[in-house]
């Protein structure tokens, strides 16, 4: 496995950050598994919760949490609970936090690393915001778009 160069808002290929990233056709997963492991083991090296595929340079509908989760061609992010707000980093903008505000308890229908249907509903708060940044990321959207800097 590799440990993969992030792309951030300062760096020459920061344009796929502001790309809508292409759903990934079922038959070219199997393609991606290299690429998955490389961003999960990026997350672990660098203690990073969440990394989305336009993080390191793949303009594709994928994602990976820090747990092994795997997100291809996520749908729209649904929910419950009240809307709360908290302090966001990112890995594309470094040294600075946002105030966001996201939904509490996030949903997410996606397909998984073999291609097949899930429904992601997290148990942990902080797992719910990653998956919401995350596709964020997979939607051209950083998180200075969506909150207010406070460092």
């Amino acid at each position: 496995m590799s440990i993969l160069e992030i792309i951030t808002k300062d760096t020459d290929h920061r344009d796929i950050l502001r790309q809508v990233a292409k759903p990934m056709p079922l038959e070219d997963i199997p393609g991606y598994q290299k690429l998955i492991d490389d961003m999960i083991e990026t997350t672990h090296s660098i203690g990073a919760i969440g990394l989305a595929a336009p993080q390191v340079g793949y303009s594709v509908q994928l994602f990976v949490l820090e747990d092994g989760t795997v997100a291809i061609n996520p749908g729209r992010v649904t929910g419950s609970g009240k809307i709360t707000s908290h302090m966001e980093g990112c890995l594309s903008v470094p040294d600075k936090r946002f105030k966001i505000k996201r939904i509490r308890n996030a949903r997410l229908r996606c397909l998984d690393r073999d291609g097949k249907p899930q429904l992601l509903k997290p148990r942990k708060k902080l797992y719910s915001v990653a998956i919401q940044h995350e596709v964020d990321h997979l939607n051209g959207k950083l998180v200075c778009d969506r909150g207010t800097e406070v460092s």
